[in-house]
């Protein structure tokens, strides 16, 4: 859709900034903005959100921005995606809880790459352990351990499984 006012220079104003270009897709052509996506593209936040809000698809010149922040990328996958972000796996790997959401939630199986995060942050690691791996998670055993919070609870689970590895 077109500048619908016929100010060509308010517009061109408008679209060199992600958050009005956004903006301005959003409540004022209430609809996507082909002349505003490269400035969208830029920042991550507006990126997701012109995905999420309001193409509801991928936006593929978006995913490089978004893909530098892990909670936006782990935000894209689950919500824009509905799976998997490669692309962004670097980035969620470095944080704990966001590798174990995205274990969870987008993967629905383990996530290697961010294993050693999990490892450590105690509660991670303990729902990581009952909700990814359904089992022991020996790599975060040791913050586990640590964490009176979760040392208990972690120990008597483990006992309700049929088979553990030895220490």
């Amino acid at each position: 859709e077109t500048w619908p006012y016929h100010q060509p220079e308010a517009f061109a104003v408008l679209v060199c900034s992600a958050q009005h270009a956004f903006y301005f897709a959003r409540y004022i052509v209430k609809g996507p903005l082909l002349e505003g996506e490269s400035a969208i593209a830029t920042e991550g936040e507006y990126a997701l959100q012109y995905a999420r809000d309001i193409l509801r698809a991928p936006f593929l010149l978006g995913e490089q921005a978004i893909a530098r922040n892990a909670a936006y990328a782990l935000a894209y996958a689950e919500t824009v995606l509905n799976g998997p972000f490669p692309s962004a796996e670097p980035i969620i790997s470095q944080h704990p809880q966001l590798s174990l959401r995205y274990a969870s939630k987008v993967l629905g199986r383990r996530f290697p790459l961010g294993e050693l995060s999990v490892a450590t942050h105690s509660e991670s690691s303990y729902y990581y352990a009952r909700h990814v791996m359904e089992g022991q998670f020996s790599l975060g055993e040791p913050t586990i351990y640590q964490d009176p919070q979760f040392c208990t609870p972690y120990l008597q689970w483990l006992d309700t499984l049929e088979t553990v590895e030895p220490f």
